[in-house]
């Protein structure tokens, strides 16, 4: 359609960078607790009757860990770990998170970059969508996550 961008999808190829946090072993519930912390409610501003008030919050919901492509035009808007629930997409920049400029979100519905609620909650960009591509995109750097994992 006129005047509409289309996202043009670039493999960049494999770049021998370790995934994003692969799905958490046993051992490593202290680092699940340290990704999660501060995600305990709904923004308390937000008005009773939107969406995101009636999105409770459930930690055994989490899933998504190391199910995740990243490609993009450089590692600047890469983050530690990509997580998801039923509502939402979580990104946990660690200690980076102080020093980047936060991105504009884009989920892609027909080929089209669509802007997408986002948030941040604690050190945790929220995403308002489960969508399996989403864009991140800030000044020229961009950065795709697709979702690889089962759908529920």
């Amino acid at each position: 359609m006129p005047g509409q961008r289309h996202l043009a999808l670039v493999a960049l190829g494999d770049s021998g960078r370790p995934p994003v946090t692969a799905g958490p072993p046993a051992d490593a519930v202290p680092a699940m607790v340290e990704a999660v912390r501060g995600l305990t409610e709904t923004d308390p501003l937000t008005p009773a009757d939107d969406f995101v008030a009636d999105a409770v919050f459930d930690p055994a919901t989490l899933r998504g860990w190391g199910e995740y492509e990243l490609w993009g035009s450089d590692d600047s808007l890469r983050p530690e770990t990509v997580f998801r629930d039923d509502h939402f997409t979580y990104l946990r920049f660690g200690e980076r998170w102080k020093d980047i400029e936060l991105p504009t979100a884009y989920v892609v519905v027909d080929e089209i970059d669509e802007l997408v609620n986002t948030r941040v909650q604690g050190q945790t960009y929220i995403i308002e969508s489960t969508r399996p591509l989403i864009t991140l995109k800030s000044g020229q750097s961009y950065l795709c996550i697709r979702y690889t994992g089962e759908t529920s």
